[in-house]
């Protein structure tokens, strides 16, 4: 398991219960004292007071480093909301994401995009002295609406560091007296104890990224196999826990129509998912896809090198044809617009969707950042109800009850 070289400390939390019982959990860590805010840099935190720091490091060497480098602070940020875009062709709805963490996420896929090489982990101590902002936001939320927050998103993993802090067995508490909020633990883990014998009422979903077992195994380095997240899903499904895969990101690798068959029928000899959420590989820019492969980051970077090519300027109709660098278009994928061309991202989910149809057919299924002719398509039924679409805000288990 996890445990920090270092940790660096807030001056202002020195003395907070939950640093102590961090600092306590690491023995053998060496513990430093910061004067700077918590919105200081990393770099400029790690420049000045971690001993294993060197700016004149390689990336791939800073950022396992950075790894090795836990900073304890305090912060009046809980939540943040994480917005569609502006695109008004893509089904998406917003989603708001509760932030103890930053940068906890302790594995190495290799086309991720957060690959900040000074990026150290970051827990806000004093999170659960605010609680009252999540309760503000689940007052507010409408009648017709379940108020859902993920724990965690992009840089971390909620179960990463679970070990040393017990925050989401505090949070599935928390949520656990809630009529009409959800927690979502987003995990590429398999370290599913902590939540294990906790009464939760139903109001925790876990929910697993995954990807084709083949993937998984020469890409995904250090994340929990196929089978030992399926594994994890059955368990925590037998203690009545809602379980949602979202399937992404999704590449046309070698092979990928019989991988992903597998990965499918190995899904249903484990479970029947309360939903599935499936995406297509994404990127902000052609540039950064570069490069991810041109700092290599402790792999040889042949997934994006292969892939680089197919990818273009995706839209939400393929009739006007593309341009790779410029955008003349009105309704681009504002945020992650660099795709698969529209055909071959619908061969993609049409293929998966289908495997996943021949097991279940009723199984709820979405697709994330995608357009509405995309889902016309794919013949899937959007309502454009937030609890009903796709995993950011999926609580279709109670469809009934609404």
């Amino acid at each position: 398991m996890y445990t920090p070289s270092e940790i660096i400390v807030q001056e202002s939390v020195l003395d907070h219960p939950v640093t102590q019982e961090i600092v306590l959990n690491c023995p053998d860590s060496v513990v430093v004292a910061c004067p700077l805010e918590s919105n200081a840099s990393d770099v400029e935190i790690l420049g000045q007071y971690s001993r294993l720091y060197d700016p004149n490091l390689p990336v791939a060497e800073r950022r396992k480093l950075g790894r090795k480098v836990l900073f304890l602070h305090g912060s009046e940020d809980v939540l943040v909301t994480m917005a569609a875009g502006a695109n008004a062709e893509k089904r998406c709805h917003n989603f708001m994401e509760i932030t103890p963490y930053r940068a906890t996420c302790l594995f190495n896929c290799e086309y991720c995009w957060f690959k900040d090489p000074d990026l150290m982990l970051r827990v806000n101590v004093t999170f659960f002295d605010r609680l009252g902002q999540i309760d503000r936001v689940i007052e507010q939320e409408p009648p017709e609406h379940d108020t859902v927050l993920t724990f965690t998103h992009y840089k971390s993993d909620c179960l990463s560091i679970e070990h040393l802090t017990g925050f989401s067995q505090r949070l599935v508490r928390y949520f656990a007296d809630q009529d009409r909020a959800y927690l979502v633990l987003l995990t590429k883990s398999s370290a599913i104890q902590p939540i294990l014998g906790l009464r939760h009422g139903g109001h925790t979903i876990v929910q697993w990224t995954i990807n084709a077992d083949y993937f998984t195994r020469k890409y995904e380095h250090g994340t929990a196999s196929l089978e030992a997240k399926l594994g994890a899903a059955r368990e925590v499904a037998k203690e009545g826990y809602p379980v949602v895969f979202r399937c992404d990101p999704i590449f046309a690798f070698d092979g990928w129509r019989e991988h992903y068959r597998a990965m499918v029928d190995t899904i249903f000899q484990y479970m029947r998912p309360d939903h599935v959420t499936l995406g297509v590989a994404k990127f902000q820019s052609l540039k950064e896809v570069r490069e991810i492969i041109a700092n290599r980051y402790g792999h040889d970077g042949e997934l994006l090198r292969e892939q680089l090519k197919d990818f273009v300027l995706a839209k939400g109709s393929a009739s006007n044809g593309y341009e790779v660098e410029a955008n003349p278009h009105d309704h681009t994928m504002s945020d992650m617009p660099y795709s698969y061309p529209d055909e071959m991202r619908f061969a993609l989910l049409e293929h998966i969707i289908s495997c996943f149809r021949q097991n279940s057919h009723d199984l709820s299924i979405g697709i994330c950042e995608e357009p509405a002719s995309m889902w016309d398509a794919l013949d899937l039924h959007y309502r454009g109800h937030k609890n009903f679409d796709c995993a950011c805000n999926f609580t279709g288990f109670r469809e009934s009850q609404h």
